[in-house]
């Protein structure tokens, strides 16, 4: 049985006039321990689906107008509020993109890290202390002790981001989302947060949705890749067979405009275009009007995502002949 199962997962804002569907139809299933991988270019809905599987969309304008989120069985989108909160946080949490505007910025680090234990795990106040300095000690946060009484402006950027992994997994939850936890860090501080937060979930068992732009961090740490674009997925895979054989022109234009140090130095072949306008997708695929490969019916055809091969899906009219294309 899958820790999450999404089935169908549909988001919409409504706006002063007109309706906007961020994330349309989405289905993604995470199974125990596994890392699985988001990605695609800002404005796909990567953000906003993460969001609307922990309920943290305000309402309005957000609603979550269709399908199911299934975690250990339990649809997150029917518990009513007590019982999603014993749920988020304990069991299921987030890393979120931003750690400055996540963190509060009038209490102490250490009061942020304890509050959530306290209320999920039943420390008493002295039991969380000591828990949240072994905490920053595990992510590697020099004189763990004092800085509990430090407040978030007083950290560098890759600090907080690493107190905000810290605060994921204080309750060892079961899946943790990491919504690009590495945007505003440096190229080597974005390694070692990556690889501090594949260690610990590893360590602990714990599952990971991560939500990334970057293709080069899904190659190292994902095991599966979900490729969104305006809204829907529009490929599934394993990430090895997905990069050495993409199916869907979209995917094969993202690996394209990605440096390579194992081929030799050519130019970078970016896409076309601009991703479209939520508000005014066009009726067929809504990448078409980038896609060389568009024919007529991609046009006024939309297609959905079906299986192609064992754990491979695309969502494309010409998926077969790009995968008889590749095939030796």
């Amino acid at each position: 049985m899958a820790l999450l199962s999404v089935r169908g997962l549909k988001t919409q804002f409504a706006l002063r006039d007109r309706t906007i569907t961020p994330v349309d139809g989405v289905d993604l299933e995470v199974e125990p321990g596994e890392t699985t991988a988001i990605v695609g270019e800002s404005g796909s809905g990567k953000s906003v689906f993460a969001l609307s599987i922990m309920r943290l969309l305000p309402t309005p304008p957000a609603t979550i107008t269709g399908g199911q989120v299934l975690f250990e069985g339990r649809d997150l989108l029917t518990m009513d509020e007590r019982d999603l909160r014993a749920v988020r946080g304990a069991k299921l949490a987030m890393i979120f993109q931003e750690p400055m505007t996540a963190l509060n910025p009038v209490l102490t680090v250490g009061r942020q890290l304890t509050e959530a234990m306290e209320r999920h795990r039943g420390l008493t106040p002295r039991q969380a202390t000591a828990r949240a300095g072994d905490l920053l000690k595990m992510v590697e946060i020099p004189d763990a002790a004092a800085r509990l009484r430090a407040f978030p402006h007083q950290f560098s950027g890759g600090m907080r981001q690493r107190v905000m992994i810290a605060m994921a997994l204080s309750c060892e939850p079961r899946l943790v989302i990491a919504d690009e936890p590495t945007t505003a860090l440096d190229v080597t501080t974005q390694a070692e947060i990556l690889d501090l937060v594949r260690r610990l979930c590893r360590d602990t068992g714990t599952a990971m949705i991560l939500i990334t732009h970057d293709l080069g961090v899904v190659a190292r740490y994902a095991s599966r890749v979900n490729v969104m674009y305006a809204g829907r997925l529009v490929e599934q895979g394993p990430a090895e067979a997905l990069y050495g054989r993409p199916l869907h022109p979209y995917t094969r234009g993202l690996l394209a405009s990605v440096p390579r140090v194992d081929r030799p130095l050519a130019k970078l072949q970016p896409i076309k275009g601009t991703p479209p306008d939520p508000a005014k997708l066009p009726p067929g695929c809504a990448f078409a009007p980038r896609c060389e490969l568009a024919i007529e019916r991609c046009r006024g055809e939309r297609p959905g995502l079906e299986l192609l091969l064992d754990n491979r899906r695309a969502a494309c009219w010409r998926a077969t002949e790009v995968l008889a294309e590749a095939s030796p």
